[in-house]
Formats: C-alpha cells, structure tokens, sequence
C-alpha cells in the first residue's frame, strides 16, 4: 500500500470514527430532551472520534474506555461562547 492510499485509508477510518461518536451521543441527547426536559436548542452535540481519547491504549479495557458519550453542561453565557468556538 502505497503512502497516499494509506493516507486515504486513514482519513475514511477517521470518518468513521467520528460518525460512531455522533451515533453514541446520540441517545444522551435525547435523554437530556425527554427526560430532563432541556430544550434541544440549548443541546450542542460535538462528536469527537478518536480525537479525545480518555484511554491512549490499545487493549480491550483501553478501548472500551474510550466508547463513551460526555454530557458537559454550561452557564448561558459559557454556552454561546463554546458554541461560537465550536466546529459544528
């Protein structure tokens, strides 16, 4: 495999990556809608990939770590300021 195709190879693992985590987070957000009852307008998903490990090792327990979904909940005013900085 030749350094660019590899390059490609990475970029779609990534992707992938990126879009399980959305996928995770998913189900939290609906939770904090339903059942706690905050509007989805003050809800701002960011999915991270694997570009916020909490585990850098490549175990099982390591991995397992890692497969998680992170509620964070900020004043009105932290809100707009991480929601203006945001990439999403």
């Amino acid at each position: 495999m030749a350094y660019g195709e590899f390059g490609i190879f990475a970029s779609v693992i990534a992707d992938c990556k990126l879009a399980l985590s959305k996928r995770r987070a998913d189900p939290v957000v609906r939770c904090l809608a339903d059942q706690s009852k905050v509007p989805f307008y003050q809800i701002h998903l960011i999915g991270t990939g694997a570009q916020q490990l909490v585990n850098a090792g490549t175990s099982r327990e390591a991995r397992a770590n890692n497969r998680r979904a992170d509620a964070r909940m900020h004043k009105a005013e932290e809100a707009k300021a991480v929601a203006a900085n945001s990439d999403c």
